[in-house]
């Protein structure tokens, strides 16, 4: 049966990464994903909140790459786990199996001063040196050597 959820959506918190007792190393995160149509009574946007589960080093990755904020993209699987409670009330919770992430952008910033930067003049040297020869790009006056193939032809 198939099984695959992929989303869009900014996280709502930096991920928490855990390693257990055996060096298991597990990531937990919520991504805010936008809907893609607005609400009748109130006209706005609403979000679903996706929760996260990563496993090993593409949660040690997750966690070392992604922080609130970030817009990344998730293919993953849909999972429904249950918990039964002390009073034996049944919760049922659904989470996302993180096969592959992309970080598709960072945080929105507040506005930096651009600073001031010096462009490099043209010949600098940079990145290679101005001593060198410059390249000679006039090919129709260049000689070829006899021996090669296409000495004789005609384009």
């Amino acid at each position: 049966m198939l099984n695959t959820l992929i989303a869009e959506g900014r996280l709502v918190k930096d991920p928490t990464l855990k390693i257990t007792d055996n060096n298991f190393a597990y990531s937990r995160a919520t991504i805010a994903s936008k809907r893609g149509y607005k609400n009748r009574e109130t006209q706005e946007y609403e979000s679903d909140f996706i929760q996260l589960y990563l496993t090993k080093d593409n949660a040690k990755n997750f966690a070392k790459l992604c922080y609130q904020g970030d817009l990344i993209s998730i293919i993953g699987r849909l999972q429904t786990d249950r918990q039964v409670g002390k009073d034996g009330k049944v919760t049922y919770y659904t989470n996302v199996i993180v096969s592959e992430f992309t970080l598709l952008t960072k945080k929105k910033t507040s506005a930096i001063e651009p600073q001031a930067t010096t462009a490099t003049p043209h010949n600098s040297g940079y990145p290679f040196p101005s001593e060198e020869p410059p390249i000679d790009t006039n090919f129709e006056a260049m000689e070829l050597p006899p021996s090669m193939p296409f000495h004789d032809t005609e384009y």
